[in-house]
């Protein structure tokens, strides 16, 4: 039977009386150099944080005693273990230069280059400490404590009570281990005379606290506490928010958290303001675990004492709901819903609370496996901008997907089922239901030359139900309720023969790639509305798809062939480029595309995509189209990136000829870009805009200043919107955030308007 070893620490009375047997002499992981002066760190990341484990291990817990020397008084009883001493038991670790136990008064004594880790995963380094009773209560001299998200604390003394609750003496505590200056100093500390760590509670007290920043002081309090790094989340007041703007006057903002329960809680966030006396926000969040799942709530609300003059802010009550809500069934299934209400048009953005200009509500329910899928939504839009008709923007009751590939092989190939289903409804203007299935056959061969031929085939079958479609050869300008079905077969094959060539300073594989394509005529266009494919850009992403169209409304009928290739050069150390170029040729049967796209005449124009990497960190993409006989540029998208010693740089323009199909009615050109760059170790600026070369104007800039590190982060942001919508004005403001890591932050907002 073995005696309770731990509790008198008898193990080293043990270890030195049958040290052949118990001990193993070894060294130490210390390392002798380390020192209380040099402000050493150390941090152990085999341990998570969590809650605190301060039991004692248990009569059968393995004990583990290294030493290079054992001395025993049989007088006196003590014990003296030097030179590299390790002690485990349990969770517990114990290490220093010499550790001495006296039973007379149950307690063991570390001195030099002192390493105990506690079963939490906290850490503490000083040159002498005393531990006794299980580890339980004990005394340090010129300790570092660091805590499980790499905080600290440095003390002159310090008691540990009970196991629970350590109080230290003299104290300095940060969060800072990088971020120092050039004669180690941390860029923020707070210096207390007393601080209280109760693992029970989990909160850290500091009493008569002051925070130094750079060196000097600039906050002061007699009391304060945080949580440790133990909790996820408590119950308190966090850090303010100062704001200004037009609608506001200035405002301050004092939100409170509140933890009501494991899985959910409260955050109340009311701005108290000189113009609307209080504008309330809360967020709640809701974590159900029986059905494997969480949702939210958001809410904002304000009774107006100054209401704008322009509607709609003209009211008195303006308010909006947010909510959203997701939950798994089993491993390929999940179910959720989103839902976005406003009281008004312009109050998420007058008040600066979102800056969305339309509100989506949907359910949904969702299952993946592999590659099948099934999407079925039910949906609701609004446009909250001026020029947004609502009456005529439909609402999906529901809208379904489904994709189904067959796991046995279809004469060698494979065969697929896709399914989509919508049922839209309007207050004014077209409604329809619409049911499409197509199943798709395609099988691979290669011959000895390496050439790839892929056969496919499908056919598809539509049936609509449409009622007050638009239509000029009625009478009445519309259609009356009525049922379309359609069928489409299509078959052709695609061929590709890559050649590959191996140079002394690149690689090139060059693919010519031909399709053809053999397919009925796209038939009742003028019955049927076009919900989905309105937006349509005909590119070198799309030159070699079987259905150029990106939605289902419409169908690329007719025979016709796709003729291009794809380039890859790739050079040395990552450069390389790459290059699709293509046409499409129409050659029998009628033409799905209209004016301006493209693609309405026998041959298309040409497309060409090109992506230039001429070292690691520079990468530019162009997209292209070119007028059949002209050849003049009819789409240029041009992006450019840069990685480079601290440089970031992304940049995009974009020229777009007129599309009146697509709902563009005149052409585009506009250039956006952002950029960022490192300063210094912790000092970036940044900036964005975006300008519209057609309409010369400025559509929004923003520029910045931030300062990040480990333990603090600062950012001063100017920002400018350009286009205004009824009491949602332009805005022009600035924004200072301050984030203080372990402690929380704070930010100011100021309209300059």
């Amino acid at each position: 039977m073995r005696a309770p070893l731990l509790a008198g620490a008898g193990f080293l009375l043990l270890a030195a009386t049958f040290s052949p047997l118990s001990v193993t002499p070894a060294h130490a992981a210390s390392d002798s150099n380390d020192s209380l002066g040099q402000f050493d760190v150390f941090v152990d990341n085999r341990n998570p944080v969590r809650a605190p484990e301060i039991n004692d291990p248990g009569q059968d817990a393995p004990i583990n005693v290294q030493a290079d020397r054992f001395a025993h008084d049989q007088d006196t009883g003590i014990v003296v273990a030097t030179g590299d001493v390790l002690i485990e038991y349990g969770p517990y670790v114990l290490q220093a230069d010499q550790v001495t136990y006296n039973p007379r008064n149950d307690e063991m004594t570390a001195d030099g280059n002192v390493f105990f880790r506690e079963p939490n995963g906290n850490v503490v380094r000083a040159q002498h400490m005393v531990l006794g009773q299980q580890f339980r209560i004990g005394f340090g001299r010129y300790l570092r404590l660091t805590l499980t998200n790499e905080a600290w604390i440095l003390a002159q003394n310090s008691e540990r009570l009970e196991g629970n609750i350590n109080v230290f003496y003299d104290v300095t505590y940060s969060r800072c281990t990088e971020c120092v200056d050039q004669n180690g100093n941390p860029l923020w500390v707070i210096h207390s005379e007393v601080v209280t760590h109760d693992q029970d509670e989990q909160v850290i007290y500091h009493k008569n606290a002051t925070l130094e920043f750079m060196g000097v002081p600039v906050f002061y309090s007699p009391y304060l506490e945080h949580p440790d790094p133990t909790v996820n989340k408590r119950s308190g007041f966090l850090l303010p928010t100062i704001k200004a703007s037009d609608e506001l006057g200035v405002g301050f903002e004092v939100p409170y958290f509140w933890n009501i329960a494991p899985n959910y809680d409260l955050t109340l966030r009311p701005t108290f303001s000189t113009r609307q006396l209080l504008l309330m926000e809360a967020d709640w969040r809701h974590r159900i675990d029986w059905l494997n799942g969480a949702y939210d709530i958001s809410i904002a609300g304000v009774y107006q004492l100054n209401p704008s003059a322009t509607p709609p802010g003209d009211g008195r009550f303006r308010g909006s709901i947010d909510s959203n809500g997701l939950f798994n069934i089993g491993d390929d299934w999940y179910w959720g819903w989103q839902v976005q209400v406003a009281s008004d048009d312009t109050f998420l953005r007058a008040y600066e609370i979102d800056g969305r200009t339309d509100l989506v509500s949907q359910g949904f329910i969702v299952g993946l496996d592999d590659r099948n899928y099934f999407d079925a939504r039910a949906i609701h839009f609004k446009g909250l901008l001026a020029a947004d008709n609502n009456s005529t923007i439909p609402n999906a009751l529901p809208t379904i997907r489904h994709s189904f590939y067959f796991d046995d092989p279809v004469f060698g190939g494979e065969l697929s089922l896709d399914t989509h289903i919508y049922n839209l409804r309007r207050n004014a203007g077209a409604d329809s239901s619409r049911v499409v299935s197509e199943v798709h056959w395609q099988r691979q061969f290669i011959s000895d030359m390496g050439i790839v031929v892929t056969p496919f085939a499908g056919v598809r079958g539509d049936v609509y139900y449409t009622d007050n479609v638009p239509d000029i050869t009625q009478p009445s300008g519309q259609r009356d309720g009525e049922t379309t079905a359609r069928v489409f077969p299509r078959a052709g094959v695609d061929i590709r023969m890559p050649f590959v060539s191996n140079g002394e300073f690149a690689q090139q594989i060059f693919e010519p790639v031909a399709q053809i394509i053999v397919a009925t005529n796209e038939t009742d266009t003028n019955r049927l509305p076009n919900e989905d494919s309105l937006q349509f850009e005909f590119d070198a992403t799309n030159v070699f798809l079987l259905d150029k169209f990106n939605g289902i409304d419409r169908y690329e009928g007719g025979t016709r062939a796709n003729i291009g290739f794809n380039h890859t050069v790739l050079l040395e150390d990552g450069a390389f480029i790459r290059a699709t170029v293509g046409e499409t040729f129409h050659i029998a049967g009628d033409n799905s595309f209209s004016a301006g796209t493209g693609l309405d005449t026998y041959r298309s124009d040409f497309v060409a995509g090109i992506a230039f990497q001429p070292i690691a960190n520079v990468r530019i993409a162009s997209l292209l189209r070119f007028d059949e006989k002209t050849f003049a540029v009819r789409r240029h998208d041009l992006t450019a990136n840069l990685f480079y010693e601290g440089l970031t740089v992304a940049a995009n323009y974009t020229d777009l000829s007129p599309a009146v199909a697509s709902g563009r009615l005149v052409s585009e050109e506009q250039i956006s870009a952002s950029a960022s760059y490192r300063l210094a170790d912790y000092w970036q600026v940044f900036g964005n805009f975006r300008y519209d070369i057609q309409e010369d104007a400025r559509r929004s800039q923003l520029a910045g200043l931030r300062f990040l590190c480990e333990c603090f982060t600062a950012e001063l942001v100017y920002k400018e919107t350009f286009v205004g919508d009824r009491d949602a004005d332009p805005d022009r403001s600035i924004v200072l955030n301050v984030l203080f890591t372990t402690l929380g932050g704070g930010s100011y907002n100021q309209d300059l308007d």
